[in-house]
Parts: structure tokens; C-alpha cells; sequence
């Protein structure tokens, strides 16, 4: 299938939501935010966790509520845990209160 592919999912492909992390003593805890602004439209998505923790790149996170990364694929990546895609979107919004948000996918 290739890098860009991890496992199936209702039979087909998921791409890769991150890189491969690079560590010789273990998984790093998270991966790190870029709290720069963002520029241009933003995706808010869940994150992948394997029932360790991990994300399909090998960070490691832990279990719990569902993880969501906001990002506009270029400066900016937000972390943050919550219940709902809503509810982690009013998260984004509460610690960026001067960014008009234009979200590719609506809630």
C-alpha cells in the first residue's frame, strides 16, 4: 500500500494523518503545537489512536477523551482533547479569539 497508508478502514485505505517520528529511546509524549496564527481556511479532524495511545505515526498520547488536531497545513497545528468536534472547536476558538475561522468541513 505504500507510506501514505495505514490501516483499512470499512475496507479501504486511511491516509496517514502524521509522519513517521523519528526517536531511538522510545515514543515521544505528543506531538508539539505551533501556535502561530493560522492562515487560510483550517481542518479540525480526530486523531487516530490505537487502543495503546499511539497515533499512526507513533507519538504517543495516552487514552481518554477523543484527541482533535486543528491545522492549517502549513504554520499552524492545535492539539487539544474534548468530547465532540464542536466542543474542540470552541477550544481552538477560546485560546485564538482573534482568528475568524473558516473551516474546510463544517460542524
Amino acid at each position: 500500500m505504500g507510506s501514505n497508508y495505514t490501516k483499512l478502514r470499512r475496507g479501504r485505505p486511511m491516509a496517514k494523518q502524521f509522519v513517521e517520528v523519528s526517536c531511538s529511546r522510545g515514543a515521544p509524549m505528543g506531538r508539539p503545537t505551533w501556535p502561530t496564527e493560522p492562515e487560510g481556511r483550517v481542518r479540525l479532524f480526530r486523531v487516530n489512536l490505537d487502543s495503546g495511545g499511539y497515533d499512526d505515526g507513533g507519538a504517543y498520547w495516552g487514552l481518554g477523551k477523543p484527541l482533535y488536531c486543528c491545522t492549517d497545513d502549513m504554520n499552524f497545528r492545535y492539539f487539544v482533547r474534548a468530547s465532540t468536534r464542536r466542543e474542540a472547536f470552541e477550544f481552538v476558538k477560546s485560546d485564538f479569539p482573534d482568528h475568524s475561522f473558516d473551516l474546510r468541513r463544517p460542524l
